[in-house]
């Protein structure tokens, strides 16, 4: 009974594994049980996780137990920074020269940018992990909506979340170690299925004429230096920086409370059952398939007793693809001629090089 997965089930904090039983796993007999390890940005990664929730719905009828792992890599994100593609502000290129290398050319910078690590503000550092957990927990809801239309299901209904829970679950993956400039800090992701904010669905598409408005509206006064280039630290210093945080966080918190409605419950609690299952089940995995930044620990690996394969993305295991670091050209004419590090977790790396050798998993790299 998919009831069972409600969060507010009387059985208590136990209620998933007591349903499901300490020694289940029905699973264990299937040739191929995969974990998916994939972000929550681009169509890409949303396609590659319809593509397996369709294989398993084409027989409703047989979707009794979990039939595969999302691993959620999650993105660092800060709400402070002004949007740069906001084109009234950096007109035709991002000047992020915020985001330069702290360590060495191939290496991240952490959580914050350089910049913010050189104001010594611990505020700086706390506010951006407090946005990528907000953040990802609304990029959570909004994979999984999107996959689910796609598939057919209606995500305002709280019946499509039971499904989920029941047949492909997720888990949530540590934060990359070296600083990712991701998508978030080039678009506004979590206005684009705010369909509600303009009179329509939440969930529906926004237009781009609407996305453009709040997103002007987000950023606010954005301080600059002589040259019209973003001024991170004057930014920060005169509150412009916290101010644009606080407004963005009001949309991201909007979505998370009309899920909650949609469930009926809270949204944090359905992630927390989608972890206990799945971690339930992560001795069932037979294919490991990296599609982004492999940050699973040791003690992850280590319940991954029935794995055999591993495939993945050149990506995922050297970042020669993307010379690996923040540099800005100042001739480029727009942020795909730029170069930037797309945040691999280089230890995450090395410790999946060790469980391949340790595990005598068959690896499979492919290039992107």
């Amino acid at each position: 009974d998919g009831s069972k997965y409600l969060a507010n089930s009387p059985e208590g904090p136990n209620r998933i594994l007591s349903w499901w039983g300490p020694d289940v796993r029905p699973m264990a007999r299937k040739q191929t049980f995969p974990l998916l390890i994939q972000d929550t940005s681009d169509s890409d990664n949303q396609l590659a996780l319809f593509g397996f929730l369709q294989n398993i719905l084409k027989d409703l009828s047989q979707v009794s137990t979990v039939n595969g792992l999302w691993g959620v890599s999650p993105r660092h994100v800060d709400l402070s920074f002004p949007s740069a593609f906001n084109k009234a502000i950096v007109g035709n290129r991002p000047d992020f020269r915020a985001f330069e290398p702290v360590k060495n050319f191939h290496e991240g910078t952490g959580m914050v940018a350089r910049s913010d690590q050189e104001m010594k503000d611990p505020d700086l550092s706390r506010g951006a992990l407090e946005d990528s957990k907000l953040v990802l927990r609304n990029e959570i809801r909004r994979t999984y909506s999107v996959v689910m239309q796609a598939a057919g299901l209606d995500p305002s209904h709280q019946s499509s979340w039971e499904l989920m829970l029941r047949c492909f679950p997720c888990n949530v993956l540590p934060f990359p170690e070296e600083h990712l400039l991701s998508h978030h800090y080039f678009a506004r992701e979590f206005l684009f299925d705010r369909g509600d904010l303009e009179g329509h669905r939440f969930g529906d598409p926004l237009t781009a004429a609407t996305y453009n408005r709040i997103v002007n509206e987000i950023d606010g006064e954005v301080a600059v230096d002589a040259s019209g280039a973003y001024d991170r630290k004057a930014d920060v210093s005169q509150g412009l920086a916290e101010k644009r945080r606080q407004r963005a966080r009001r949309f991201v918190q909007d979505a998370l409370d009309r899920w909650d409605k949609i469930l009926r419950a809270s949204h944090m609690e359905w992630i927390d059952d989608a972890e206990r299952i799945a971690t339930s089940f992560l001795g069932s995995v037979t294919d490991v398939i990296v599609m982004a930044p492999v940050t699973m620990t040791d003690d992850i690996w280590a319940k991954l007793v029935t794995a055999k394969r591993l495939w993945g993305m050149f990506f995922a295991l050297d970042n020669a693809a993307e010379y690996g670091h923040w540099v800005v050209d100042d001739k480029a004419k727009n942020i795909f001629r730029n170069n930037f590090n797309t945040a691999l977790s280089e230890q995450g790396t090395l410790r999946m090089l060790k469980q391949i050798h340790s595990k005598e998993l068959r690896a499979h790299f492919h290039p992107t």
